[in-house]
């Protein structure tokens, strides 16, 4: 995949009389979801091959391994999941509080642990050592978490929010402790440094 979010083929000497059929192999495919709907909505691989995704669920039986958060908050919750290179569900987590919360973005360092960046409608929104522990205001707030790489410790968890709405769309970290998040505001004393 490069930069620009396209798949390309880099071809061998091949016959170019005959016919290129192109034919990728599916390694494997998993299923995440119980009873209700479950949305998958950002991905990441880290360096061994393990496969990270996150989204939103509103079931309340979701098969949780080596979980964070082992039953469903409210509305909606956030799912964090992990499968092995070979296919493998290595954890999957809720994290969210009673309203609506939604993973938008996710990202992996080089040890392991997961990075979910998201929105929230939760003022009980499981905090742990963030910069802001409280709800900013409105409807919504950026929320930012960090699952260990067992998925089973939020390292920390905080919002990031002013007066007004607040969201978070992609989330990027980088060696040693650097990130980025996107996304937009409607806040007008959204925090900053």
């Amino acid at each position: 995949m490069t930069d620009g979010n396209q798949v390309r083929f880099a071809l061998g000497r091949y016959d170019r009389s005959r016919e290129l059929i192109i034919d990728p192999v599916v390694e494997y495919a998993a299923y995440v979801g119980r009873a209700g709907q479950e949305t998958a909505i950002a991905a990441a691989v880290d360096s061994t091959g393990n496969a990270y995704i996150a989204g939103e669920t509103n079931s309340g039986d979701l098969a949780t391994s080596a979980a964070a958060q082992t039953s469903r908050g409210g509305d909606m919750d956030v799912f964090v999941a992990k499968y092995s290179a070979r296919g493998f569900l290595l954890y999957l987590t809720y994290l969210g509080g009673r309203l609506s919360d939604t993973g938008r973005g996710i990202a992996v360092d080089a040890s392991g642990n997961a990075y979910v960046a998201g929105t929230t409608s939760s003022r009980d929104f499981p905090t742990r050592g963030g910069v802001q522990l409280g709800f900013g205001g409105g409807e919504l707030d950026v929320f930012v978490a960090k699952l260990d790489p067992s998925g089973s410790q939020l390292s920390y968890s905080t919002f990031i929010g002013g007066g007004s709405n607040d969201f978070a769309t992609i989330i990027s970290v980088v060696s040693p402790g650097g990130g980025w998040i996107t996304g937009w505001t409607r806040s007008t004393d959204f925090p900053v440094p």
